[in-house]
């Protein structure tokens, strides 16, 4: 597969799995929380908006290289 198709798929696959990501999070914090509870309300949101990173780390990662791992990863120096 090429680069530019392998990125044009990640892309997409980026912009859904992030919206679906998103109403999750929104949807678990509104079910779970408190709604007296605007402090930790706002700590559940912050968290919930930057652990998005580590999930689509090896998407971009893909999307980059053609492989979900590092180049280079697993040989001796």
């Amino acid at each position: 597969m090429g680069p530019r198709l392998r990125k044009l798929i990640g892309a997409i696959t980026f912009l859904f799995g992030l919206t679906i990501y998103a109403f999750v999070a929104a949807g678990l914090g509104n079910a779970l929380l408190p709604p007296d509870t605007v402090g930790w309300a706002v700590v559940y949101f912050i968290i919930a908006g930057v652990a998005w990173v580590p999930l689509f780390v090896p998407l971009v990662r893909w999307m980059e290289y053609g492989s979900f791992r590092k180049p280079g990863a697993g040989t001796a120096d």
